[in-house]
């Protein structure tokens, strides 16, 4: 999400202010929500809006389907957007992905409407108990009313490692292309969980 967010929605708050309400039962999962400003964004970019999200288990519980929507309003711009994930796991492995379609209007005299195409697809493999891999692979097309497409593609794989019950060490790197002035990046990353057992 952080992802989709990024390249749909520029200059949203990380994490913004939000009120939830689950509404779940065997088969069904309901949750809308509203959100407001986080604190930590632009005057013009604090986003005011509500959603919801919905998903059915479609097979004992190894595989789950969904839809999203969301309305959202700031000063400068108003903020739409659909979308539809699918969760599969068998056993050791799993797979999860999300796509969304999102509109986004500048307010004002010269309304600009940008569209963007987002998903997030990621396989994790558990070949052992203490040894999780994964591999994620996101796509953003953004193109505004007669404009030009800007695409960037980003590939992630990483790996999670329980060493013992006090100590997990989780690495990845993110390789991102861009059809942009930067047309290449590299991130590393680790991170280490430490906790004590009682």
């Amino acid at each position: 999400q952080t992802f989709i967010r990024q390249n749909t929605d520029p200059g949203a708050a990380p994490y913004p202010t939000q009120a939830k309400v689950f509404i779940a039962s065997p088969r069904f999962q309901l949750t809308p929500y509203g959100y407001a400003p986080g604190g930590d964004e632009d005057s013009q970019d604090r986003e005011w809006g509500a959603g919801v999200l919905g998903g059915v288990d479609v097979w004992h519980g190894r595989a789950i389907v969904g839809l999203s929507a969301l309305d959202a309003r700031a000063p400068a711009f108003e903020h739409r957007s659909v979308g539809a994930f699918a969760r599969l796991g068998f056993g050791r492995w799993g797979v999860l992905a999300e796509h969304e379609l999102t509109g986004r209007t500048t307010t004002g005299l010269a309304a600009v409407t940008t569209s963007h195409i987002a998903g997030n697809t990621q396989l994790f493999v558990a070949p052992y108990e203490w040894l999780v891999v994964s591999l994620g692979v996101d796509e953003a097309v953004s193109q505004a009313a007669g404009g030009r497409v800007n695409r960037t593609y980003r590939i992630a794989p990483g790996a999670q490692v329980r060493v013992s019950e006090n100590l997990t060490v989780v690495a990845s790197t993110r390789d991102t292309f861009s059809n942009s002035s930067i047309r290449h990046s590299r991130t590393f990353s680790l991170q280490l969980a430490v906790k004590t057992v009682q």
